[in-house]
């Protein structure tokens, strides 16, 4: 289901149905949420790695794993096993749940694909909660990627829209 993004989204779910249909995937819940959710894809050949996927959109609901998603299949066919998380949030933007998810997720797959070497690639809020997650695993991961992360929260809770409509 995608919904919540204008006429956006009609191209966004026909993108997500062809990343769904390009490269097999499994669904994996690891922990009791609704919302803890990833999707595992394994290359075909030879492993050169694995790499934890974190979607952005500002905590809001309407944002899901399906914008990572096509990052997810071409890494896949590259030879990296993919674990494309989903987490908590809501429209007011959550804390510390999300925070809270990416540490269980990757706890979970830690012990699904021991000794294979991790990346995590995070875009927005998720590139903030990636180089959150790398600091509190240091010894496991090798590569962290910030794509347009939010490194100042403070700065953009108080530039953001909804917190300025909020203390008018």
């Amino acid at each position: 289901t995608i919904f919540g993004r204008g006429i956006g989204g009609y191209q966004d779910a026909l993108r997500h149905l062809q990343n769904r249909a390009a490269t097999p995937f499994e669904t994996v819940g690891y922990g009791p949420h609704p919302d803890n959710v990833g999707d595992i894809r394994r290359p075909d050949g030879e492993v050169a790695g694995l790499v934890v996927l974190i979607h952005g959109g500002l905590w809001r609901q309407e944002y899901e794993r399906d914008s990572t998603e096509t990052l997810a299949v071409d890494l896949t066919d590259r030879g990296y096993i993919t674990w494309n998380i989903e987490y908590r949030r809501d429209r007011q933007g959550s804390w510390p749940a999300p925070a809270h998810d990416v540490v269980s997720a990757m706890d979970f797959i830690a012990r699904e694909t021991p000794g294979v070497p991790t990346g995590i690639m995070g875009h927005s809020a998720g590139g903030h909660l990636g180089l959150w997650a790398a600091g509190r695993r240091a010894d496991d991961i090798r590569l962290v990627v910030g794509l347009a992360p939010i490194t100042d929260l403070a700065a953009m809770a108080a530039n953001h829209p909804l917190h300025q409509r909020q203390s008018d």
